[in-house]
């Protein structure tokens, strides 16, 4: 018990002892070069292509030149084109 309260002591001396104000001034001023250096963002713009696969139906469109017909089912693909 007396060695345990012996070393808080002393820790608490040196805790003291160690947090004084020291108002030691530095032997020699030191410069610091600080280069500056410019940052340049670059924005670019992208076109992002989005590829879309058919789903799965029938689709059928009817214009002034004749009638496309298409059908999908799973692997199997179908086109009619029927022109004036």
């Amino acid at each position: 018990m007396k060695k345990i309260t012996l070393v808080l002591a002393s820790v608490a001396l040196l805790s003291i002892f160690s947090c004084k104000d020291k108002n030691e001034e530095p032997a020699e001023e030191s410069t610091h070069v600080i280069e500056k250096t410019n940052t340049v963002i670059v924005e670019k713009d992208t076109d992002t292509v989005v590829k879309t696969e058919n789903p799965d139906g029938t689709s059928v469109s009817v214009d002034k030149n004749g009638l496309e017909f298409s059908s999908k089912d799973g692997n199997n693909k179908t086109e009619v084109n029927i022109n004036k």
